[in-house]
């Protein structure tokens, strides 16, 4: 599909303003369905950063104005702000109202147009690193699969590892976020690709998915069993069974990254707070 044929599709917004987290505090599994018709209208969005920048200013989807347009925190400030420029500037209103660009308050937007600025580089930082990170982890399993292709290791021993990563990678993101679930993503997900057995899934059920890092751990232990195993029964040497566990560790520490920073988040907010 071309950038220009954008023009004429009509992106599904929905959930353009849907809070998933919201969703979760209410006791509330985020469908499945939702999650694919957000990863849809993701990727449509993200096609238009090939347009022209002048371009990009006639869109309203997939940007925060539609968000700001039903806060009404933000509709409450620009009032009181607007209200208050009127009052203070309005002689009939407030004797002797005094100009407030001669006072000292216009020097604050100065400082607080410095700190927008620095708050919204670090944040775009902050997401590319990220984004990087994630990248990495189908990175990893894609070099997994290279190196376990040419080995001896029977088709079975070879799937069943690559099996394990790619549902590692799944559990890993359930426990990063409540926007995605076990039971709505996970077991979606298991049921169209088959990363998992029942009794494999099964043995992970009393690590509690949705809850932190233990089930994708958990996984990637089994993954480092089977390439020990590989390599007592001399289906591959010394090399690969380094070079096999040196990119499972670096998928691991990929995805731990995701979490050190989530927790960075809360914990800012914490103190913050």
């Amino acid at each position: 599909m071309g950038v220009e044929a954008l023009n004429s599709i009509v992106v599904n917004s929905d959930y353009i303003c849907l809070d998933p987290e919201t969703i979760v505090n209410q006791k509330t599994i985020v469908p499945y369905e939702v999650l694919i018709d957000v990863e849809d209208r993701r990727r449509k969005i993200l096609k238009r950063t090939e347009l022209p920048f002048w371009r990009l200013l006639g869109y309203f989807e997939g940007t925060c104005l539609k968000a700001m347009s039903v806060d009404w925190l933000f509709w409450v400030t620009l009032s009181v702000y607007i209200a208050l420029r009127i009052i203070l500037r309005n002689d009939a209103w407030m004797p002797g109202a005094v100009d407030l660009g001669a006072t000292d308050v216009s020097v604050l937007g100065g400082f607080l147009s410095f700190f927008l600025v620095l708050f919204v580089n670090q944040s775009n930082q902050r997401f590319q690193e990220m984004y990087k990170t994630s990248m990495r982890c189908p990175g990893r399993i894609y070099d997994v699969c290279q190196i376990v292709a040419p080995t001896p290791i029977p088709k079975v021993a070879a799937r069943r590892l690559v099996r394990y990563l790619n549902a590692a990678h799944v559990a890993g993101y359930v426990g990063l976020s409540r926007t995605y679930s076990e039971q709505e993503f996970f077991c979606k997900l298991n049921e169209e690709f088959y990363m998992l057995t029942p009794h494999e899934l099964a043995s992970l059920k009393h690590f509690e998915m949705d809850h932190g890092p233990d089930a994708y751990h958990e996984l990637i232990s089994w993954c480092m069993q089977d390439i020990e195993t590989a390599f007592q029964k001399n289906l591959i040497d010394a090399r690969e069974k380094s070079a096999l566990k040196d990119k499972t560790t670096q998928f691991r520490d990929a995805m731990d990254s995701l979490y050190d920073y989530c927790a960075q988040c809360r914990l800012s907010a914490l103190v913050c707070g």
